[in-house]
């Protein structure tokens, strides 16, 4: 069936959801340039998520123990908390607050899901849902379907002291294909098992319209790895 991924921010401990925004949850499911979860995504990287720790989680892989990575380090520290030593995927549906709803363009899958919680609370049967959107059941869609999503010029590394432009940077696979409708960004922080984990995993990462040439280099190509 293939894995499954989430964003995540390990220092707020919430994450957005691809299903929610009527994407598929694969990690090359929601690549493309024009995606309502990446707009909401770098909505939060230059608002409320700026200066966090941000993954691209797989459901498949194991947190390790040893990792010197900093976004993984939290994350398996969270899943000891939690009684589940590296199982970073089910500490976070378990315990963060999925926030995709807090987007417009979500209103008609959260809607649903939001339903059936409450369907499952006021019939309960032997499987458990979570509360998941941390709602009110007495006020469910308050504070929901507020926000727009938003696109910026340059995806900047404050830590690696790069950037790239998802309009003007060259994206390139092994083979030298151009990907001209895509954006690595997923790739770049992912953590899951069938890949390497991405070269930008554990970074902090803002956005912006411009950028000081004097602090960061500007990326003309970067590697596509799927």
């Amino acid at each position: 069936m293939g894995e499954y991924y989430n964003w995540i921010n390990v220092d707020k401990k919430e994450f957005l959801s691809p299903v929610d925004f009527d994407y598929g949850s694969k990690q090359w499911e929601s690549l493309g340039k024009k995606n309502e979860m990446l707009s909401a995504l770098y909505e939060l990287l230059d608002s409320d998520w700026k200066g966090d720790h941000v993954i691209w989680l797989g459901d498949e892989k194991s947190v390790p123990e040893d990792s010197c990575n900093a976004a993984l380090k939290i994350l398996y520290n969270q899943s000891v908390e939690y009684g589940l030593p590296g199982g970073g995927f089910d500490t976070v549906y378990d315990t963060y607050h999925n926030i995709s709803g807090l987007f417009k363009v979500t209103e008609e899958q959260v809607k649903k899901e939001i339903h059936i919680f409450l369907e499952e609370r006021m019939h309960p049967t032997l499987f458990d849902y979570n509360n998941e959107y941390r709602i009110d059941p007495d006020n469910p869609y308050k504070g929901l379907f507020q926000r727009e999503g938003k696109r910026f010029k340059y995806i900047i590394n404050e830590t690696k002291r790069v950037c790239y432009s998802p309009d003007s940077t060259v994206f390139y696979d092994e083979r030298g294909y151009e990907h001209p409708y895509s954006d690595p960004f997923p790739l770049l922080m992912r953590f899951g098992r069938v890949k390497e984990p991405g070269i930008w995993l554990g970074d902090i990462i803002h956005v912006s319209d411009d950028y000081d040439d004097r602090i960061y280099s500007y990326l003309d190509r970067v590697l596509f790895d799927w």
